[in-house]
């Protein structure tokens, strides 16, 4: 799972981003420099340990590595339950 909060005014996007890595998932914010109201990404990174934080033009980038990551992991995954062991490409 990806939580992602961008630019907004409140804090509510804090609370699912909380509950995102809480259950082991990815945490991206927006770079508060970059975004149009601070306040929501400002939040997240004051009470959540993100994964990344970056512009919004840089998040096409880390969404792809992020997806491609996250694919790999499962193949793995799938290999090991296959053939009992990892795989060793």
């Amino acid at each position: 799972m990806v939580g992602i909060v961008l630019t907004g005014r409140l804090n509510d996007g804090t609370a699912g981003l909380y509950e995102v890595k809480r259950h082991g998932g990815i945490t991206i914010v927006q770079d508060p420099s970059d975004a149009l109201c601070t306040a929501m990404p400002a939040s997240a990174l004051r009470h959540v340990a993100v994964d990344h934080c970056i512009p919004l033009a840089g998040m096409p980038r880390i969404l792809f590595q992020v997806c491609k990551d996250i694919a790999s992991r499962s193949k793995d995954l799938r290999d090991v339950a296959r053939t009992g062991g990892p795989s060793h490409a």
